[in-house]
């Protein structure tokens, strides 16, 4: 009897064990997700400033040929 419930105790500690490091899991490709995320929408940004400059430089150097 006594093993029988030691035997539960091993298994309901594993499959604790085991869902804290599947969350832990979850949680680093969420961190991970949200930095490339993060680091697109700055790239996307650098893009569109370097389209506005580059226009703006354009229309600068068409006056100053004039």
């Amino acid at each position: 009897m006594e093993e029988g419930i030691e035997l539960m105790e091993v298994k309901a500690t594993n499959l604790y064990n085991h869902t804290i490091e599947r969350n832990k899991r979850k949680q680093r490709n969420r961190t991970i997700l949200s930095y490339e995320l993060v680091l697109t929408t700055k790239a996307i940004r650098a893009v569109i400033t370097a389209k506005k400059a580059t226009k703006e430089l354009k229309k600068h150097t068409k006056i100053t040929r004039e």
